[in-house]
């Protein structure tokens, strides 16, 4: 049998606001007026006590995560768990609805929590699907925003995902993530290589400048220099890169430091999206 010691606050809170839960020895986000008698604005399918369980499996604030991590600056949106499951030893599933002001689910997300190679905290993006039309809404940019902060906040070290459907590809890229693998990289470099030599006629290429445009594209390594890359001098949003990246699919894994090459990629870009410059 374990003993569990509890003890009182180890020292100030990490950051205002922030309050001492003696029942899992952690620092914990306060009660909302009328939170405490109405589980259920969780979410349907999970409890105070699976919410603490993989809290203490992760040694991460979950309560935290959901409320100021998972939520969008839009008063047009909002997300509700439903589900909280732990997997395994060592992996649990955390499933959301999006809904828009009237109350309409409009999207899923799932996020699947992991331990690295380095026994350090990764997060899984396993699904951030929406409605055809809310997709312009900004929606993926505005949450990422909140979630990284809250990631850094918690010490959670890496994220990965699938960048897919229409514009996964690109807008991940720009978001900073990396190929997962050198395996990776080849295998997304070969098919765009070759992508730029089949949409020659489209893009109005000679096979030559095709060839030698395929070339160059190699020794683009990150997805966020392909994502930005403009050789015909086409401008923003109408670049050779873009098109290339629109529709690909590749996995992908941006390292949770602000001194990365992708995290820094990642603010630039969205700080020039708010300027209007992307």
């Amino acid at each position: 049998m374990k003993l569990i010691y509890k003890q009182g606050a180890p020292g100030p809170p990490p950051r205002p606001g922030l309050v001492w839960h003696e029942e899992t020895s952690r620092w914990r986000r306060p009660k909302e007026p009328g939170e405490e008698s109405e589980p259920h604005s969780y979410g349907p399918k999970y409890s105070e006590k699976q919410l603490n369980r993989v809290s203490n499996m992760f040694k991460i604030d979950v309560d935290s995560l959901i409320h100021e991590g998972y939520k969008f600056t839009n008063p047009n949106y909002g997300i509700t768990v439903n589900v909280i499951k732990v997997l395994s030893n060592d992996s649990a599933r955390l499933a959301m609805g999006i809904h828009d002001a009237a109350g309409n689910r409009i999207g899923d997300l799932e996020r699947k929590f992991y331990h690295t190679d380095k026994g350090e905290v990764g997060i899984l993006h396993e699904l951030f699907r929406i409605d055809a039309a809310h997709q312009n809404a900004g929606l993926a940019g505005d949450l990422a925003d909140n979630v990284e902060a809250e990631y850094l906040q918690q010490g959670i070290k890496e994220i990965r995902l699938n960048a897919n459907m229409d514009v996964g590809g690109y807008a991940w890229a720009r978001q900073g993530y990396d190929f997962d693998s050198g395996k990776e990289r080849k295998r997304m470099l070969d098919q765009l290589s070759l992508k730029v030599k089949s949409g020659a006629q489209m893009k109005g290429l000679s096979e030559e400048e095709a060839k030698r445009l395929g070339e160059e594209l190699k020794t683009l390594k990150y997805p966020w220099a392909i994502a930005a890359w403009d050789p015909l001098n086409e401008g923003p949003g109408k670049n050779l890169g873009k098109w290339l990246l629109l529709g690909a699919d590749w996995y992908g894994k941006k390292v949770l430091d602000p001194d990365s090459k992708g995290f820094k990629a990642g603010e630039a870009y969205r700080r020039a999206k708010k300027r209007g410059a992307a």
